[in-house]
């Protein structure tokens, strides 16, 4: 939920489909505007899941922007993309991962639109500086679904904490409109966007300076996240405590996952924490794993041995492993049973339990060998 002041004027599209206003009132010091208080629209995983299976192909020509028309670079990325898969979501998630590569943002212009720049970037120079805000972002989002044949929208809207953000949305059939941020990585509403306006060009939406908006109570921040990932062999461990498949293609060069990552901090760990951790802080070994490798033979010896430790002490305790989607990195840490359906991962740097979605699980064991041979099994050597 969002609280803000805006004229209407500016938000026309505020009743879009799954976000509801729960109040609107006048402002005595501005006529023309209104305070509102709007629910934003949330995705259930579930059924999330179930449309993106029953998504069908869909190859519609649209026209191309003349400035899209002058980059024959980014016309061949789409028809690259296009070679690889013949499923529109596995084309999505490939080319939301295309543009995070390809495209840094830049804080600086983010600035300078707030501050009263009053044109934004054309599509040609963001592609060629390979640097943008969420406006740029969501151009060459559109820029490579028009040739993909995907339809394709802008919506400008509140995005959490407080910030005026740009998004799209693609339709496929038969599951309508589907919000795509190629920003954050993101397939769906997750309850931190409210859409305040649509339309079928970036010039269509005013420039940040432009629109007056006031936000009074914020909304709350979301930190899920969703990642493409390729494998020889579909994980064993992908699955599960906060991981969820929402979309797999197999060949026979191996899997490729659409998995999405939810972030939370669980409600079962207020008894366990400061046991858990009070019994961490007297292991003479912990420090060492902050100076290892994560995952190199030494850590792992000390992941296990600490393991080992905890079990002792009467908790249920695996060793997890994966890698940092962010960094790239192998990445190796605990998991504690809270309760009998529920793992959570133990931060030792941060001394909290939950699911931070920084980190994709690939495999979990008892041992360092077994969830070694778990990795070799899905990912190779």
């Amino acid at each position: 939920m969002v609280c803000f002041q805006l004229d209407p004027k500016d938000c026309p599209d505020i009743r879009h489909a799954g976000q509801r206003i729960i109040e609107m009132n006048s402002v005595p010091e501005n006529p023309q505007w209104r305070s509102w208080t709007v629910e934003s629209g949330k995705e259930n995983l579930e059924g999330l899941i179930q449309q993106l299976q029953k998504v069908a192909k869909h190859r519609q020509v649209l026209p191309q922007s003349s400035d899209f028309g002058a980059l024959l670079e980014l016309q061949e990325a789409a028809r690259r993309l296009s070679r690889q898969t013949e499923d529109d979501v596995e084309w999505l998630a490939a080319a939301i991962t295309f543009i995070q590569q390809r495209m840094t943002y830049d804080p600086q212009l983010a600035e300078d639109y707030s501050r009263g720049r009053d044109s934004g970037l054309s599509l040609k120079e963001a592609w060629f500086r390979g640097r943008g805000t969420c406006r740029e972002f969501a151009m060459e989002m559109a820029a490579l679904c028009r040739e993909q044949g995907i339809p394709v929208r802008y919506v400008q809207g509140i995005s959490a904490p407080n910030q005026l953000h740009v998004w799209n949305e693609v339709y496929f059939d038969p599951t309508g409109w589907l919000a795509v941020d190629a920003l954050s990585g993101l397939i769906g509403y997750w309850g931190n966007r409210v859409t305040l306006r649509i339309a079928e060009t970036i010039s269509e939406l005013p420039m940040p300076s432009v629109l007056k908006l006031k936000i009074t109570e914020p909304l709350a921040i979301q930190q899920d996240r969703q990642v493409y990932l390729h494998f020889k062999k579909m994980p064993k461990a992908l699955e599960g405590a906060g991981q969820f498949l929402l979309k797999a293609w197999r060949n026979e060069f191996g899997v490729r996952c659409l998995v999405h990552l939810q972030a939370y901090s669980s409600t079962s760990n207020t008894a366990l924490s400061p046991a858990v951790f009070e019994k961490i802080s007297s292991f003479t070994q912990t420090e060492l794993l902050t100076q290892l490798e994560t995952s190199s033979e030494a850590a792992m010896q000390v992941w296990e041995q600490l393991c080992e430790s905890l079990r002792q002490s009467g908790f249920a305790v695996r060793i997890a492993s994966g890698v940092n989607w962010i960094t790239g990195q192998p990445a190796v840490w605990l998991e504690l049973e809270a309760t009998p359906c529920e793992w959570l991962k133990l931060d030792i740097s941060t001394q909290t339990l939950g699911y931070p979605s920084d980190c994709v699980r690939l495999s979990v064991g008892n041992s360092a060998a077994e969830v070694i041979a778990g990795l070799r099994e899905s990912a190779g050597n």
